[in-house]
């Protein structure tokens, strides 16, 4: 029986020094077969711009559906079907399958990639593929062109609504200057105006002042709010901290009144959260008052003359407690 060995780095080498000219042989064939591949690709030249829409604030005239239009133009037959016709594009396509494949292969070639900045059109970047970087450069410029054709377009169009107002406006003139007359006897009249106009322009700036102020007060008071609420619910915290020191300090009578103390505070919490919302005649407010009662009445009585919250009154929580009443207070005033 034919015994396998393993084969040592020596062996190996060996066995492919033997195959060497075989395996050069295979190199040489895929090196040539990537060669004669890679030549058969044909190089593609990208010709890429920029256009740049200004903003009406700057002087620009030209919308955003108005440039929409623009870039579908660019991929119509109308426009790409001459400059086939004028830089032989796509020679053979068209030779052997006709100028409708030639333009949907053109349009392939094109792109149109728009940049917009918040809500407005900033610019758009066109390019162009081809063959021949020459040809790819010239039918660029040609589709570029169209956006200064459009816009000469637009310019002359606002040119000639510019012409029109004015000879609207030259005829307006005419016939005030044909009002003369009346306009000397009207003239008390238009002062009158002039002086109610005055004063309607001076409630208006007083309007406007006072629209800001109510503006700047509104914005302290949703601020205001916010820390009243925070205020509150620290208050709300440090009460519940008090009773339960209260709870635990000596002198209590026993764990109903710890209970008691905890239902107080959550009872004055409670009402001073209705302060900032209803007012004392609220069947909210009178309730939870009539319960604060009945608490107060409970510890009392359970306390049988001894004051053990007055014992705690003078501790560190009970007087936080109070600051942060007194900042409530100042806040909600």
């Amino acid at each position: 029986m034919t015994s396998f060995r393993p084969r040592n780095l020596t062996e190996c080498m060996g066995a492919l020094w033997c195959r060497r000219w075989m395996i050069f042989a295979l190199t040489a064939a895929v090196m040539l077969s990537a060669y004669l591949v890679i030549r058969e690709i044909p190089e593609i030249y990208e010709s890429r711009a920029v256009v740049v829409v200004a903003d009406r604030a700057e002087g620009g005239v030209v919308s955003s559906g108005f440039i929409a239009s623009v870039s579908e133009q660019l991929t119509s037959r109308a426009a790409l079907e001459p400059l086939i016709t004028k830089y032989q594009l796509y020679r053979p396509i068209v030779e052997e399958a006709g100028m409708d494949l030639a333009v949907a292969q053109m349009r392939k070639a094109i792109s149109v990639e728009t940049t917009q900045r918040r809500e407005n059109l900033e610019s758009l970047a066109i390019a162009f593929r081809y063959s021949d970087a020459k040809t790819a450069s010239d039918v660029l410029g040609e589709l570029v062109s169209r956006f200064d054709t459009a816009n000469d377009e637009l310019r002359l169009q606002a040119q000639a609504e510019l012409g029109s107002l004015n000879a609207e406006l030259g005829a307006l003139d005419s016939q005030l200057d044909n009002l003369d007359q009346v306009r000397a006897s009207s003239a008390r009249a238009v002062e009158a105006s002039r002086r109610e106009f005055d004063a309607m322009q001076d409630a208006r700036s007083r309007r406007e002042a006072a629209s800001s102020s109510i503006e700047t007060l509104e914005g302290r008071r949703h601020a205001l709010t916010g820390q009243v609420a925070g205020l509150r619910q620290q208050i709300k915290d440090q009460e519940e901290l008090v009773a339960s020191a209260a709870i635990s300090a000596p002198g209590a009578t026993s764990g109903a009144a710890g209970s008691l103390l905890v239902r107080r505070a959550e009872l004055q919490a409670k009402l001073n959260e209705y302060a900032g919302t209803y007012t004392d005649k609220n069947p909210k407010v009178k309730a939870a008052r009539s319960q604060l009662a009945e608490v107060e009445r409970q510890i009392a009585k359970i306390e049988g003359g001894e004051a053990p919250a007055a014992a705690t009154a003078n501790t560190a929580e009970a007087a936080e407690l109070r600051g942060l009443r007194r900042d409530l207070a100042r806040l909600e005033t």
